[in-house]
């Protein structure tokens, strides 16, 4: 956050940037191609790894390849993975 990590540095110049990387949450949209998920589904994730990063963001932008379903797993559960 103070901008000294190696990510942080490599996208100095291209601000603004949302650090980040470990994610859980609700599906709300699917992209086109996507078969795996579902709208409304609690998933979790690690993604925009290394330098794309995102997840301190109210919403993220994630391949379906970089999501997992947490079935029977809270969000909280979900977050710690």
């Amino acid at each position: 956050r103070a901008g000294l990590g190696w990510a942080a540095a490599q996208n100095k110049d291209k601000l603004p940037w949302t650090p980040g990387y470990d994610i859980s949450g609700v599906v709300e949209k699917l992209g086109p191609g996507v078969t795996s998920l579902v709208e409304g589904e609690l998933v979790c994730g690690m993604v925009g790894f290394p330098l794309n990063a995102g997840g301190y963001g109210e919403s993220v932008v994630a391949s379906e390849s970089e999501l997992v379903k947490l079935d029977g797993v809270s969000l909280q559960q979900g977050a710690a993975l």
